[in-house]
């Protein structure tokens, strides 16, 4: 089935970013239809949203190339060989690939997406016949189902800041009610075993395809002139003391801030603290800098992509047809079918906005609202948010970029990997919270 869908996909699914300009006519032609919108005034629509996303593309690519830079470090990567010795077959590397995506997921997203990648092309290398397109799909799923339980998740940060947009009527609410929440931890859980089955099964089933997917050039550091070490700017750029410095200053600011803010996290929190831990992790100024350039490739595609969605989610809110969505979805839900329906539709608003703090940005104040009429807990609305925006993640190749990037593979390898995953991780979804009860 696996290969049926793959051949397929050879011949009809475009790349990334050809995706994100059809969406973009779609939504345009989608505003035209249902909101009778003049197609002048979508087109002004998307014009002035299309560079909204700065400030967001720049805090979420820091995030990412600050945690692939970590990720890739030498003295990170000998760790991570240092768990393989003893790995031996594809399955022991997938076991311990998911595992360690998962993990890394749940403290940074940034850091799990890219991770798994890593983990992969260390193993391909080490096991030349493992097939490195089901590697790569199983780590990027640890990505997405956990991310709705992560504590860098966007939306579930941004609830928590002071001065958010939402604060006079939802208040601060504490991932106690979010992330923590024992039915968003256990639905990650279900769909966690589910997959790890399912690539079990895809493992065992799947001789090695033997597909010439590049593999990422040995980053080993090359030995320097020693000789040119005598002149002072050399000497500077590549010792430790400034580094440390910096990071002991670093330190006592993240003490600090912790101390006076009650531990509150936002993206320049997280941002500061990888930052300043690659430096640590590479000591030498001129080694991190060097690593950062190296890492900048992940982020091409999100940057050039980013705009566009921009525009695709001006069009959808500006035009109102986020807000038809979200009516249609309150007129045919009870408390008790309410998260499900906002599963269905931030999964369906996630193809033509795939970022979870956008589209709660134009979709928070519409759902609490709704959710306040029919008294669903808010931290039920934001997990329903949260898992529904990520499960069609599997679908919409936009945040596999950095991972397909560091690996040489392009969306096709993957996409059939991810079409049973997305059917798995949406089941499992909706079924838990259908039954669970709201408040749990």
């Amino acid at each position: 089935m696996i290969y049926k869908i793959r051949n397929f996909l050879d011949c009809y699914l475009p790349n990334a970013f050809t995706i994100a300009l059809c969406l973009t006519l779609l939504v345009l032609l989608l505003g035209a239809v249902i909101q009778q919108q003049t197609p002048v005034q979508m087109i002004l629509y998307w014009y002035e949203g299309f560079w909204g996303f700065l400030t967001f593309t720049l805090q979420m690519s820091l995030m990412l190339v600050l945690g692939s830079t970590i990720a890739t470090a030498p003295a990170m990567k000998q760790f991570l060989e240092r768990i393989f010795v003893k790995v031996d077959t594809p399955l022991k590397a997938l076991y311990l690939i998911m595992i360690i995506s998962a993990c890394a997921t749940f403290f940074n997203w940034a850091v799990g997406i890219i991770i798994g990648p890593v983990l992969t092309l260390i193993m391909k290398k080490r096991m030349p016949h493992v097939n490195l397109a089901h590697l790569i799909g199983a780590s990027y799923a640890m990505y997405v189902i956990i991310f709705p339980i992560s504590i860098s998740s966007t939306t579930a940060l941004l609830v928590t800041t002071s001065g958010h947009f939402l604060e006079n009527q939802i208040g601060i609410v504490p991932f106690q009610q979010t992330i923590f929440a024992p039915k968003a931890i256990f639905t990650s859980l279900i769909s966690f075993l589910a997959l790890l089955v399912f690539f079990h099964m895809i493992v065992v089933k799947e001789r090695s395809t033997g597909q010439a997917a590049e593999e990422l050039i040995n980053e080993s550091e090359s030995s320097k002139n020693e000789s040119a070490n005598h002149f002072f700017a050399d000497k500077v750029n590549n010792s430790p003391l400034l580094t440390y410095l910096l990071c002991f200053c670093a330190s006592l600011a993240i003490f600090y801030y912790m101390k006076e803010n009650k531990m509150m996290i936002d993206f320049n929190f997280i941002n500061f603290i990888l930052l300043f831990l690659g430096m640590a992790i590479y000591k030498s100024p001129e080694k991190y800098v060097s690593a950062f350039t190296k890492n900048l490739s992940i982020i091409s595609g999100i940057i050039l992509q980013f705009p566009l969605y921009s525009g695709i989610m001006a069009m959808m809110s500006d035009s109102g047809l986020v807000e038809t969505l979200i009516q249609w979805i309150t007129n045919v839900s009870t408390t008790e079918t309410f998260p499900f329906w906002v599963i269905v539709a931030s999964s369906l608003i996630n193809f033509f906005i795939p970022a979870n703090g956008g589209q709660w940005l134009i979709t928070g104040s519409l759902l609490t609202t709704a959710g306040s009429n029919l008294d669903v807990p808010i931290g039920t609305i934001i997990n329903a948010f949260n898992f529904g925006t990520f499960t069609s993640n599997f679908l919409q190749p936009f945040w596999a970029l950095p991972a397909l990037a560091l690996s040489g593979l392009k969306v096709k390898d993957i996409w059939s990997y991810c079409l049973i995953a997305f059917l798995i991780f949406m089941a499992t979804t909706l079924v838990c919270f259908y039954l669970f009860p709201a408040s749990w």
